[in-house]
C-alpha cells in the first residue's frame, strides 16, 4: 500500500524524533556516569580516605626498596628494582633513632615522668615493627595542650595525675626497653625528601611533619595497618576519620 507524501513525512518525523530522543538520553546516561562525579565536590571523608591510601601505597613502595617512581604508578605489587638496602623498614620516627647504645631498658624506667633526649635510641630501630602511639586524657578535659605532652612508662605506679604520653614496650635480643610511643608516628617528611609522596597529605598534623597542619596523626600499629589519631585528641577511641577534614 502506498503512502501519500504527508503519512511519508509523519512517519519519517517520527522515526527522526526517536532517534533524537535515544542519542539525548545516551547523552544523559553519559554525563551522569562520567560527568558529574567530576563536578561534585568529594566529601570529607572521602579526602581523608584518599590521603590514607596516598600515604599506605608511599609505605608499600618504601618499605620493598622499589624507586619512588613506583608509588605514582597503578601497581605496586609486581616485582621491579630495588632501589635501597633497607627493607622492610618503616618510615616512622623510629628509623632515624635505631640502636640500643642510649635505650632505656624496662627495669631501669621507674614511675617518674622520662625525659627523652634528641639522642634516645630505638632498639631495632623501625625494621619490622611498630606500634600505636598512646597518650592519656587523665583530667577528662578531652583537650591536648602542649604542657601534656610527657612521657610516662606504661605501667607507671602510682598512675600520673597529668594528661600524658606513654612509652612502648620493645624487646630486643631477650631484653625489655621502652620507648617513645610517639617514634611510631609517620615520617611524612622522609617521604617527601624521597619523593615517595608528591606533596603535604593536607590531613598530616605537627606529629607527622614540622609545616603539617592537619587534624590527623597517622601512624603504623602493630598490624602494619597505616591508620590515624585525632591530632587534638589522640586517645584510642578517636582512631580513623573523625569528621572533620583536613
Amino acid at each position: 500500500m502506498g503512502y501519500s507524501l504527508y503519512e511519508r513525512l509523519i512517519k519519517n518525523t517520527s522515526t527522526t524524533t526517536r532517534i533524537s530522543s535515544t542519542i539525548g538520553i545516551l547523552l544523559i546516561v553519559v554525563v551522569i556516569i562520567f560527568v558529574l562525579p567530576a563536578l561534585t565536590p568529594k566529601t570529607s571523608q572521602e579526602l581523608y580516605e584518599e590521603d590514607r591510601i596516598k600515604i599506605h601505597k608511599a609505605i608499600l613502595v618504601y618499605i620493598t626498596g622499589y624507586s619512588p617512581m613506583k608509588t605514582h604508578t597503578e601497581n605496586v605489587s609486581m616485582p621491579g628494582q630495588v632501589a635501597n638496602t633497607q627493607l622492610d623498614v618503616y618510615p616512622t620516627k623510629a628509623r632515624t633513632m635505631s640502636g640500643t647504645i642510649n635505650a632505656i631498658m624496662e627495669k631501669d624506667a621507674g614511675n617518674d615522668p622520662i625525659l627523652m633526649n634528641p639522642e634516645q635510641s630505638v632498639p631495632g630501630g623501625a625494621k619490622r615493627q611498630s606500634f600505636m602511639p598512646a597518650w592519656e586524657d587523665v583530667d577528662g578535659d578531652s583537650k591536648r595542650r602542649i604542657g601534656n605532652d610527657i612521657l610516662y612508662h606504661h605501667s607507671a605506679y602510682p598512675d600520673p595525675v597529668v594528661d600524658h604520653w606513654n612509652t612502648s614496650k620493645v624487646t630486643f635480643e631477650e631484653i625489655d626497653y621502652v620507648v617513645d610511643s610517639r617514634v611510631w608516628f609517620i615520617d611524612i617528611d622522609l617521604l617527601l625528601e624521597k619523593n615517595y609522596l608528591e606533596e603535604m597529605p593536607l590531613s598530616a598534623s605537627r606529629d607527622n611533619s614540622d609545616t603539617g597542619n592537619g587534624s590527623y596523626s597517622w601512624f603504623v600499629d602493630e598490624d602494619f595497618t597505616v591508620k590515624s589519631l585525632l591530632h587534638k585528641y589522640p586517645v584510642p577511641g578517636n582512631t580513623g576519620f573523625q569528621g572533620v577534614y583536613p
